[in-house]
C-alpha cells in the first residue's frame, strides 16, 4: 500500500515535470515565431508600423543567419 502511495507521487512529480518543460517549449516557440530575435519587436507593432512587415524585417533588416556569419568572420 505504502510502496503504491510512493509510485504515484513520484509519477505525478515527473509528469508535472514535463508539463511543465512543455509549457516553457510552447512559450519559446511562440516567442521565436511573433518577437525579431535581435530589437525585440513585436509582430503586431512592425506589421503595424512599416510598410514592408514583421516577415521582410526578420528575412532582410535582422537576418539571424548574418549575425551569425559576421561573429564567425570576426572570430
Amino acid at each position: 500500500m505504502i510502496t503504491t502511495i510512493i509510485l504515484n507521487v513520484v509519477f505525478g512529480i515527473i509528469i508535472d515535470s514535463f508539463a511543465q518543460l512543455r509549457e516553457a517549449a510552447g512559450f519559446r516557440e511562440e516567442d521565436m515565431k511573433n518577437k525579431c530575435f535581435m530589437c525585440n519587436m513585436d509582430r503586431y507593432t512592425l506589421d503595424r508600423d512599416t510598410a514592408e512587415g514583421f516577415d521582410f524585417h526578420t528575412d532582410k533588416d535582422h537576418n539571424l543567419w548574418n549575425y551569425v556569419y559576421f561573429i564567425i568572420h570576426l572570430k
